[in-house]
């Protein structure tokens, strides 16, 4: 199941498992209202786990297919994760975390619009990106 999304740049085709990643981090966002910390915590280890699931799957498959940007992505899932978990470092700690949600939905946004675009790309036409997520115009055998 796919779903079109409007990021702030622009509208692209999510799959099932990204529109449900962004819907558990718009819950947290839009939460309506104080929320308490324990009930935060839940959800952004829920967020978590919809991430870590994600990007293992993707992870296991670029390697299988020796995938030649997947460094470059990897990476991309690194910073991803690793923003989750300063938010819940900083939550912890009771301090402000809304320009941090704020900052992680860019960076899935721009993560999904770029990253998994070109892998979905390179999975559907065959078109592989170099070792920097650069498309070319060499088709894979």
């Amino acid at each position: 199941m796919s779903s079109l999304y409007q990021t702030a740049h622009n509208a692209i085709v999510f799959d099932s498992r990204q529109v449900r990643m962004l819907a558990v981090l718009d819950r947290i966002m839009t939460g309506g209202g104080p929320a308490s910390v324990a009930s935060l915590e839940q959800q952004l280890d829920e967020l978590l786990e919809n991430i870590l699931f994600q990007t293992t799957s993707e992870n296991r498959h670029m390697v299988a297919l020796d995938y030649l940007a997947y460094e470059e992505h990897k990476r991309d899932h690194h910073l991803i994760c690793s923003t989750v978990a300063g938010l819940r470092f900083r939550l912890a700690r009771s301090l402000c975390i809304d320009h941090d949600l704020r900052l992680l939905k860019e960076l899935l946004e721009a993560h999904i619009d770029r990253h998994d675009q070109l892998l979905e790309q390179y999975l559907t036409t065959g078109a592989a990106p170099d070792h920097y997520g650069i498309l070319s115009d060499v088709q894979s055998a």
